[in-house]
């Protein structure tokens, strides 16, 4: 899953970075956005088919944030086992 995500991070930022060279109205961008949605398409799958529901709860406890003295708090990335 890890994987699949990076790459289809990877194909949109390649995506929308060509994309930002295009004047509005380019024939150029119907394949752009073809790129686009099919990633939307695959992210919708796989939301609602891959993981499991996750609550309000849950998220909470997998978030961690680091207090510091001057009362800021620093959230860290977070590491889903069950999701894994």
């Amino acid at each position: 899953m890890a994987d699949d995500l990076r790459t289809r991070e990877s194909v949109r930022r390649e995506a929308l970075w060509a994309m930002s060279h295009l004047m509005p109205g380019d024939l150029k961008a119907a394949t752009i956005l073809d790129v686009l949605d099919d990633i939307g398409d695959w992210e919708r799958i796989d939301s609602n088919w891959s993981h499991p529901g996750l609550d309000i709860e849950a998220a909470r406890k997998a978030i961690q944030i680091e207090r510091y003295s001057s009362e800021i708090s620093i959230v860290r990335e977070a590491v889903f086992n069950s999701m894994a």
